[in-house]
């Protein structure tokens, strides 16, 4: 599965690649294809939540800085 993505992202204009996707449309790979998508979506939730949560850290940082130097 590794080796056939590679290749399509690689070299998208050869005709290996194009080979490539055609082995990847296949039933075999779509259970594979499915559990990396989820993966995908968990790790952009992740970092979503780590970028808002170092946006309110900071927000309280500063907070705190003003009202230390009061």
């Amino acid at each position: 599965y590794e080796t056939y993505r590679r290749v399509t992202f690689d070299f998208p204009d050869s005709k290996w690649a194009k080979m490539a996707r055609g082995r990847l449309a296949d039933a075999a790979f779509a259970k594979i294809i499915e559990v990396e998508d989820q993966k995908r979506e968990k790790m952009l939730e992740a970092i979503k939540y780590e970028k808002i949560k170092r946006q309110q850290d900071k927000g309280q940082k500063n907070l705190m800085d003003r009202l230390l130097k009061r």
